[in-house]
């Protein structure tokens, strides 16, 4: 499955994505290089500049997204798509 396959099939479950930077060579492709302080985890300004809050449904728009970037991560919003996360760190075995 591509990214923009999996961008595809979280809409069409109702959720809102948006395209963030890749990772490549190891490295986020943002351009930052080792500087990056979170690779391969932050929307790709160009194509969402306003980040999470140019998350969408819209199918036409996805497929520009990931068009530009085809290797791009997909990221849900999770307010608009009605998701809550539950993340649990784990240090020494210990919660």
């Amino acid at each position: 499955m591509t990214p923009l396959d999996a961008a595809l099939a979280y809409a069409a479950r109702g959720w809102h994505v948006f395209p963030i930077w890749p990772i490549r060579d190891g490295r986020c492709s943002c351009g930052k290089g080792a500087e990056c302080e979170h690779p391969g985890k932050h929307p790709v300004g160009a194509l969402v500049p306003r980040g999470d809050h140019d998350a969408t449904l819209d199918i036409g728009r996805i497929r520009h997204w990931w068009s530009e970037i085809p290797d791009a991560n997909v990221a849900v919003a999770l307010e608009p798509s009605g998701l809550t996360v539950l993340d649990v760190d784990v240090a020494d075995g210990k919660p």
